[in-house]
This record gives structure tokens, sequence and C-alpha cells, in this order.
């Protein structure tokens, strides 16, 4: 037999069914990929002024500027938005956090922007998932849980950021602080389609490796000439025999990009364009790392990679370390 006060958030949060899909299908409108500055902005707001109403500390937080290698090569930084916390009752003897995100995988010019129901119950959308659905679900927990008499021995704390998609490196250090000191911790991620919730996950690395190569007359000197697309094309067989080596180690996506320079000029003026020659290329890998397997492990492995470059004398030695203490991170890498 269900007693009455758990019988009467039960029927409330039941009565809400047609609010959390209401706000679920307005919040996926709102385009929010990770790079879009002003639509997190915009979806950040919308979702405060529904979280006001708990009647927590609310704070804007200040996230991390992000460096990454473009797709000519080269370091660009983007400074992602605010993050959004609230805080209730921080005094109480029991601590949780909820932690969610405000971006989308899907930018501001990608086909994918509007919502459909594919059936009275199935709506799709970007976001709605991941995780506009599941803050949705975070706020509607909160409101049923304030409505407890005993809600006042827990407190707890909300915190939304910008840069999930892209690894969280902004938000690394918020995320540490919020942890700390926290009795429970929950991400509103979706769970599987049988409803199995997620209690862990492999680390993520992201890595961008660029490899310039170097033009040389087909004539007179070829043999000083370096041709990055093979280049690129050994470090790419070199980084991925090394990761499925290790303990869990697995390279999920290698994602190429170039940018082509002048090789080389002919007697009358004619610009030719050498394959690989005069070529900035870009890889940026997605690893996924087993659990157990350190930061230093991955780094290490990224060490290999730079050590098998380096014996080629005409390409310049790889460099570079790592910039964070967990595997969310860029390690830029340049042979």
């Amino acid at each position: 037999m269900i007693e009455k006060q758990h019988k009467d958030v039960l029927d409330w949060i039941e009565s809400q069914a047609a609010h959390m899909t209401f706000l679920t299908d307005d919040w996926a409108k709102v385009n929010s990929g990770s790079y879009n500055h002003d639509g997190i902005v915009a979806i950040r707001i919308k979702m405060a002024d529904n979280f006001h109403w708990l009647g927590g500390n609310e704070e804007l937080l200040e996230v991390a500027k992000i460096l990454s290698i473009n797709a000519e090569g080269q370091e660009v930084s983007y400074q992602p938005p605010q993050a959004f916390s609230m805080m209730k009752r921080p005094e109480a003897p029991l601590q949780v956090l909820l932690v969610g995100h405000l971006d989308t995988v899907y930018a501001s010019n990608h086909r994918f922007q509007s919502t459909e129901y594919l059936s009275e119950k199935v709506l799709r959308g970007p976001g709605v998932a991941d995780m506009k659905g599941g803050i949705v679900v975070m706020l509607k927990a909160l409101e049923a849980f304030e409505k407890y008499p005993g809600a006042s021995r827990v407190g707890w704390q909300v915190l939304l950021t910008p840069d999930e998609e892209i690894g969280s490196i902004g938000s690394d250090p918020l995320l540490k602080k919020a942890a700390a000191g926290k009795t429970i911790g929950m991400i509103y991620e979706p769970a599987l389609v049988d409803g199995t919730l997620a209690g862990a996950r492999k680390g993520s690395g992201n890595f961008s490796l660029v490899v310039r190569g170097r033009a040389a007359h087909a004539g007179r000197n070829p043999e000083e000439g370096r041709n990055a697309i093979v280049a690129a094309a050994r470090l790419t067989q070199d980084f991925d025999a090394d990761f499925l080596e290790a303990d869990g180690g697995l390279v999920r996506a290698h994602q190429f990009s170039g940018a082509a320079g002048v090789a080389a000029t002919g007697g009358e003026g004619q610009v030719h364009r050498a394959l690989g020659t005069g070529l900035a290329l870009h890889d940026h890998v997605d690893i996924d790392a087993g659990l157990g397997q350190a930061r230093e492990d991955v780094s290490g492995g990224v060490g290999a990679v730079r050590q098998a470059q380096e014996g080629d004398p005409g390409l310049v030695a790889a460099h570079g370390d790592p910039r964070h203490d967990t595997f969310f991170h860029d390690f830029l890498l340049v042979a």
C-alpha cells in the first residue's frame, strides 16, 4: 500500500505529462549546438525561468576558454557561454548534485532543426532525449521532491554546462568543484531503450594531429619532399594499432580535413598543386579509453606515435602536452 504522501506526489507527477512534453518540444526548437553561443544563452534563459520557481540560489558560472585545431591546422579559441547553477540548502547533511548540459550535437546550420510527432507518444527532434528531455525530468523531479515534508534534510545543486558535446573541456573545473562534498551525483542523460540506466562510462580523449608536407621539385630533389597524406596515413595506422592494444581502448573515429597550399611553380608561371605536398592535413581523433586506463597511458600512446614520426627527418618533430588532467581534453600534436 502506497502511503498517502507518496501517492499524492506520484499523482502530481502523472498530471505533469502534458507540461513536460510541451517543455521538451519548446526547448528542442531552440538550436543550442555546442558552438552556437547565442543559442545556448537563449536556452539557458528558458530553462532558468523554469528552475527559478524552485527557490534556490541562482548563479551564472564562467567557463574556461577552449582551444582547438581548425580545418586549416591552426589553433583557435572559443569562449563558451556561462554555465547555470542553482543551489538549495547547502547546509543540509545530505547533498545531491544534478548535472545536465545546455548544448546539443546539431549546429545551427544543420538540417535537423525541427520537432515532429512520430506517434502520439513519440516526439523526435534535436536534443529531445540528449538532453533537453532529461533536464525536463530533472526539473519535475525536483519540483516533486520539494513537496515532501522531509525535503529540508536534503540539499541539492543543479549544474547545466554549455560544452558537454565537445568534451566538457571548459566546464571540467566547474564539474569537479560541484562534485566535491556531494553524497550523490546524477546526470540526466537518456536511458537505454529498455530503461536501463548508465552508472558509468568509458573516458573520452580528443586529439588533434596536424601533418604538414614539404614541397620539392620532382626532377631535381624529390627525395627532400614529404607527402603529408602518406605521413598522415602512417600516423593513423600507428595510432589505431597502439590504442587497440591498450586495455579497453578504441579509436572511434578519424575526421580528416586539409588546406592545400602552393606545391610548385612551372616555368610559365603556372601554379600546380601536388598531391599532399604543401598541405596542412588535420586529423581529429576520438578515443574511447577504458575506465581502468590512466591518463598517462593515453598520453603514452600519443608519445609512441610521436616517436615513430620523429624517425623521419623530413618531418618536424611532434610535440604537445595534455592541458587537462581528465580524459576530456585536446592533445595538440604537430608532425
